[in-house]
């Protein structure tokens, strides 16, 4: 009882409640009370229930339910109580200990049947524990009261079987669009795509497309608008075949990303072409099993700006129509990228990850740096508002994304975010994406990606082959390819290799 009160929504627990309210005292009258003041009996047979264990229970459950109604929308801890009992409650061991303190509470053990049951539930509790490694209390995203714990990164990582130490899997689909241009949005496109994501149930879309096309310049008003054109397309096709799409836009970072994306050729054979990398090292994810973590060290900071998080996570639009709870639609933001930290930030993070994969002499950082700088600004990366148009599917997207608010706070009712999307007609606000290397650099199945990336610049066409070679070439005269992918976690030694990482990916 407690624990569905914990983990159902109000009106759930409510009828609950009123259920057992109803059995244990509004029935009273047809029990006859025993000599023992406490417990009651049906004629001659002891019953399952132990007055003053059900009145603890009940409540408990009570007051906690009370509180999250009232308070919920000033205090997140009782939501975060509920995905942690929530997730606590699907380990088999959990749920025969939860069946024993039941049976005990309710003097269960004093009757024939109610020892055979104890009896039976204690056998299948140590056959648990003795067939089943018991996990360490973790905490997950559980779409619906008594499903497996499939949505956890961990256990999704390990269904999907993504294993890039030693490469990337071949049949990994990636899809570069930068270099591709459809015709602008026309007035017969609109019921063409109406049934998109980003536009059903929006009926201020030709409005929110106007006005970003006025905020271009003329010249460029074409391409813009065929971006978005190609974007819906994008959409109509992908999200029939069970994909959810998100938006991250950027500028600041482009060359970051670029550089990764370098590095992930150079070392795991990630295609050349394909979409911008947005994080590159495993070691940063080695200890995260769930988005519980993720959530836990956003909570500990102030905004989604805190370097512990920034490495694990990254922001988007969940529709390309979407506000994203500001003023004005993403598509205001792409000519010139969401605004996202300084360019000194990303000088900082550009020498972290030199130092990540062994470039880390003093004397060469700053100078390799510059070079870097220099050849992404030689291709006008810095001022240029790209997007990446991301389609994680189905079966994965509740573990690796949650609707947020601006900051990177859990928006309520966020978790999971599948059915948070669902909820909203049309789609609007943010989420926040966990790009965890095993599944967007190398989580292909049998039935295809399950990460599919567009790469979309509305302003210009850009040569990011080229840009990317030439960083290559920067990059390997100090390049020791071998410890890098060490270093970066995608081979196990001994002298590097922790003891966690073989157990997460």
């Amino acid at each position: 009882m407690l624990a569905l009160t914990f983990t159902c929504g109000p009106v759930l627990q409510y009828r609950v409640l009123k259920f057992c309210h109803r059995k244990l005292f509004a029935d009273s009258r047809h029990l006859q009370t025993s000599p023992g003041p406490r417990e009651f009996f049906f004629g001659e047979e002891q019953t399952v229930f132990s007055f003053d264990g059900l009145r603890s229970i009940i409540l408990i459950s009570w007051l906690f339910a009370l509180l999250k109604v009232l308070l919920t929308p000033r205090c997140s801890c009782f939501n975060r109580i509920q995905r942690k009992t929530r997730a606590a409650i699907q380990v088999p061991h959990v749920k025969t200990l939860l069946t024993i303190l039941v049976l005990l509470l309710a003097s269960g053990y004093e009757t024939r049947a109610g020892r055979i049951a104890l009896a039976l539930c204690s056998i299948h509790l140590l056959l648990i524990c003795i067939c089943i490694p018991c996990p360490s209390f973790r905490t997950g995203s559980i779409s619906s009261f008594g499903e497996p714990l499939e949505n956890e990164m961990e256990e999704v990582l390990r269904q999907v079987g993504a294993n890039p130490e030693h490469g990337l899997n071949s049949c990994n689909v990636f899809v570069d669009a930068s270099q591709r241009v459809f015709d602008e949005m026309k007035e017969e496109h609109w019921a063409l795509y109406a049934s998109t994501p980003s536009l059903q149930g929006r009926a201020d879309m030709k409005a929110i497309l106007q006005d970003f096309l006025r905020s271009v310049e003329r010249p460029l008003r074409c391409r813009a608008s065929g971006v978005i054109h190609e974007m819906l397309e994008n959409e109509k096709r992908w999200a029939s075949e069970g994909y959810v799409v998100f938006y991250h836009l950027y500028a600041l970072s482009s060359v970051l990303y670029e550089l990764q994306t370098a590095l992930a050729n150079e070392l795991l054979d990630y295609p050349l072409a394909g979409p911008p990398v947005m994080r590159l090292s495993r070691r940063a994810f080695g200890d995260i099993r769930s988005l519980s973590q993720v959530l836990s060290i956003r909570d500990h900071n102030i905004s989604d700006r805190a370097h512990e998080y920034r490495a694990l996570a990254v922001s988007a639009f969940s529709s390309c129509f979407a506000s994203g709870g500001y003023t004005r639609s993403m598509q205001r933001y792409m000519m010139q990228g969401f605004p996202s930290g300084t360019s000194n930030y990303v000088k900082k993070l550009i020498d972290d990850l030199l130092s990540a994969v062994g470039i880390d002499q003093p004397d060469v950082i700053p100078t390799l740096r510059s070079r870097i700088l220099a050849a992404g600004k030689a291709q006008g990366l810095e001022a240029l508002g790209q997007v990446l148009q991301i389609f994680l599917h189905d079966s994965v997207v509740d573990a690796f994304a949650y609707g947020s608010q601006p900051l990177g706070a859990l928006a309520p009712r966020g978790l999971p975010v599948s059915a948070w999307l669902r909820q909203q007609c049309p789609i609007e606000g943010q989420v926040r994406l966990v790009p965890h290397p095993d599944l967007f650099l190398a989580g292909a199945t049998p039935r295809g990606p399950l990460v599919r990336i567009f790469d979309h610049c509305p302003s210009r066409a850009l040569q990011k082959v080229a840009l990317r070679r030439e960083l290559q070439s920067l990059l390997r005269p100090y390049l020791n390819i071998e410890r890098a992918r060490q270093l970066l976690g995608f081979e196990l030694t001994s002298d590097v290799a922790t003891n966690t990482l073989d157990a997460v990916v």
